[in-house]
């Protein structure tokens, strides 16, 4: 008798197979669905290359940084040597650049060589380099094909070409003035080098960098890459762009991007008391731009486990407030704190009185564009504080506890005033009362991005924050422009009264650093 081969099962084969696919598609609804579905997301790939040219476009018009003294030193390129003082480049001192150069235009490289008297290193592939330059005494020529420093390339370290990272191995330079960067050869991308570069940390000692986008072709993944470079500069390397210039007025267009060349400048991070404007949230639609701040005023950075309590205080005074004060608890030794407000009877003033604190109010008050203080004397009378008088009232006190800025519709204005000018130098808290609603704009993404600036800007100079809470019904006022009346908000989401400790302030809060949401 025959016995037969068995045959495979057809039925339990295909229903593996439909099992798969079926797989296959949930895990790319779910990855399609958590990418572009969420409203804000840092460096999330967009759906296309047109809203992919829109968000590239608005990073590279949105000046991070503003630059009141500039130099032009070629005509062709439109690059701005920035030269501010303190942050920019001083041409009475001799300097070092590189610069990777295309054969179209010295201009640039001969005024930094020729009339500024700074060391320029050329890299270049091109074969008549030396004639080039032969008439520029300060002038190095390295004669190389510059690759990116891709790990997974080995054909990186092929004879004639080199890495920036072997540049400056060979070189030696621990700081570089100016880095100008075109792009190399058409086989190489400059989104990639400059990728690496950011990988590896290189351009933290560059004190201003230059480099030309050429955007050749429109797709999503091309444009995606340039501005995942470019976002990369300012997040993870600290440059803030302050210059953009176009081949063409009709480049500033997104259907017509195609075939345009940006030359864009950036200089290293200026210092934390500058103001430095965040690039926008995606696009820069009003939504994303909410969400971003929202997102950043729920998520606590440091932990306080005593709040400053008031045990004589009635508790009709502030109510439906999860702390009295907002305020971390203090040393026992004499406690200064600072009042901002044009309310004299402020209910927070009474809480801190009844903590034994040292209470000092001033009304802030716009005069002529000028910020001054107005502070009760005896009989009621009022002096006034300019910014420099404020600056040595607070040096005369050394250390100051909290500082409370509780001013609805100008709230921004004066924090904004204070980082200026160092004046939170030496507290150890800040209570902010944010209102997200601008006084003149209303609700508007510019404003909002600003808003979202001064609260990162608090972060560089050391304030975590530590306690958040929509603000009562009774304190959200806004004042409405258009309409020439004071109007109340219905929803408590666009005010919060925020509380900010200093890094280095670790009485009675947990040692370590915590970030946690909100519920």
């Amino acid at each position: 008798m025959m016995i037969r081969p068995m045959k495979p099962c057809r039925r339990g084969i295909k229903r593996n197979i439909a099992l798969l696919v079926v797989f296959v598609i949930g895990i790319y609804c779910y990855v399609t669905i958590h990418y572009y579905g969420s409203k804000w997301r840092p460096l999330r790939p967009l759906a296309t290359a047109e809203k992919e040219a829109q968000r590239l476009l608005k990073f590279i018009t949105t000046y991070h940084y503003l630059c009141n003294s500039t130099v032009a030193l070629s005509n062709r390129t439109d690059y701005l040597i920035c030269t501010e003082n303190n942050t920019g480049i001083d041409f009475e001192q001799s300097g070092i650049a590189y610069s990777v150069w295309t054969p179209y235009d010295i201009a640039f490289e001969s005024a930094l060589a020729l009339n500024y008297s700074f060391q320029v290193n050329v890299i270049t592939n091109f074969a008549d380099a030396d004639i080039v330059f032969r008439e520029m005494n300060n002038t190095h020529i390295l004669k190389t094909f510059l690759v990116a420093n891709d790990n997974h390339d080995f054909t990186r370290n092929l004879y004639g070409q080199n890495t920036f990272n072997d540049i400056l191995k060979k070189g030696g330079l621990k700081h570089i003035d100016i880095l100008k960067m075109d792009r190399p050869s058409r086989e190489v991308q400059l989104w990639e080098i400059l990728h690496f570069m950011n990988e590896d940390r290189l351009l933290m000692s560059v004190k201003q960098l230059h480099i030309v986008m050429t955007i050749d072709k429109l797709d999503d993944d091309y444009l995606f890459n340039w501005y995942r470079s470019l976002y990369n500069l300012f997040y993870h390397q600290g440059f803030r762009l302050y210059h953009t210039s176009a081949s063409s007025p009709l480049c500033l267009q997104v259907t017509v991007m195609e075939s345009c060349v940006y030359w864009l400048s950036w200089i290293q991070n200026p210092g934390e008391q500058m103001f430095v404007m965040h690039p926008p949230a995606d696009a820069g639609a009003l939504e994303l731009e909410e969400a971003r701040v929202l997102d950043h005023i729920n998520t606590l950075q440091e932990e306080c486990h005593a709040f400053l309590e008031a045990p004589n205080l009635v508790s009709t005074v502030l109510p439906h407030s999860t702390s009295v004060t907002g305020v971390c608890s203090l040393e026992q030794h004499r406690r200064q704190v600072l009042i901002f407000s044009k309310n004299r009877e402020l209910p927070v003033r009474q809480v801190f009185r009844e903590a034994d604190c040292d209470v000092y109010q001033f009304i802030p008050v716009f005069q002529y564009g000028n910020l001054i203080f107005k502070q009760e004397s005896g009989h009621r009378k009022l002096n006034e504080l300019t910014m420099d008088d404020l600056k040595l009232f607070v040096k005369r006190l050394r250390t100051v506890d909290v500082i409370d800025i509780h001013y609805t519709t100008m709230e921004w204005e004066i924090l904004s005033n204070f980082l200026n000018n160092g004046i939170l130098k030496s507290a150890h808290q800040l209570i902010f009362q944010a209102n997200m609603i601008d006084r003149v704009y209303g609700r508007h993404p510019a404003s909002l991005r600003k808003m979202y600036s001064e609260l990162r800007r608090l972060e560089v100079q050391g304030f975590l924050l530590f306690h958040s809470i929509p603000c009562h019904m009774s304190e959200f006022l806004y004042y409405q422009a258009n309409k020439g009346k004071v109007m109340e908000e219905q929803s408590l989401s666009y005010c919060y009264k925020l509380s900010f400790m200093k890094r280095n302030f670790k009485k009675k809060t947990k040692t370590g650093f915590q970030r946690h949401q909100i519920a």
